[in-house]
C-alpha cells in the first residue's frame, strides 16, 4: 500500500457550469496502490461565479485535501499552472483542464509506468488517434515509446522527479 500523493493541479477560468462535474468525475477514480489525492486549484480572476462555487464546494467537503488559490488579474493558463507547481507537494504532478478536455479515468494509465519505476516522465497525447502513443523515459535516458492498446491517454501529463523541475522530491 502506498503512501503517495498525486498533486491535480486544476488551472480554472470562468468555468462556473464546469467544475462541479469536473470535481467529482475526478472523485469517483480510485488510484492505484492507494495513492491519495492532492487538489490544487488555481482561478486566474475568472468574472463568473467560479470562485463562489468552488469556496462554496471546499467548505462542504472538508475532508478532501484541496488548496484553492486566486489570481487577482487574468495571467493566463501558463501561470495558472506555474503557481499550482509551486504549490503542489504531491509524488506526483498532474495537470487537469476544468472543462473536462482530458478524461480523469485516464490517470491511473500515466501513473502505472512512473508508479512502477519504469518511467520519470509520461506525457499523453489527445490528438495521436485512438491508440495511445505514450513515451516512457526511463532513468537510463533511453526513450522508449509504447503502444498498449485501449483508449488515448487524454491528459496532458504525469510527472514525477525533479527532471524538469515540477516536482519536489
Amino acid at each position: 500500500m502506498s503512501n503517495k500523493v498525486l498533486s491535480i493541479l486544476i488551472p480554472v477560468f470562468n468555468e462556473e457550469f464546469f467544475f462541479i462535474q469536473l470535481i467529482n468525475k475526478v472523485l469517483e477514480v480510485e488510484l492505484i496502490d492507494n495513492i491519495q489525492k492532492e487538489f490544487i486549484i488555481i482561478d486566474d480572476a475568472s468574472n463568473d461565479n467560479t470562485n463562489r462555487i468552488i469556496s462554496d464546494f471546499i467548505n462542504n467537503h472538508p475532508e478532501l485535501n484541496i488548496k484553492f488559490f486566486t489570481h487577482e488579474v487574468n495571467m493566463g493558463k501558463g501561470a495558472a499552472i506555474r503557481t499550482a507547481i509551486d504549490k503542489a507537494t504531491g509524488d506526483y504532478i498532474i495537470i487537469q483542464d476544468a472543462d473536462l478536455e482530458y478524461d480523469p479515468h485516464e490517470y491511473n494509465r500515466l501513473l502505472t509506468p512512473i508508479h512502477n519505476n519504469i518511467a520519470d516522465v509520461v506525457y499523453g497525447s489527445r490528438f495521436k488517434g485512438d491508440l495511445p502513443h505514450t513515451m516512457y523515459l526511463p532513468e537510463s535516458g533511453a526513450a522508449v515509446p509504447v503502444n498498449n492498446p485501449g483508449k488515448n491517454p487524454k491528459i496532458e501529463s504525469a510527472l514525477k522527479g525533479s527532471t524538469f523541475g515540477f516536482i519536489k522530491s
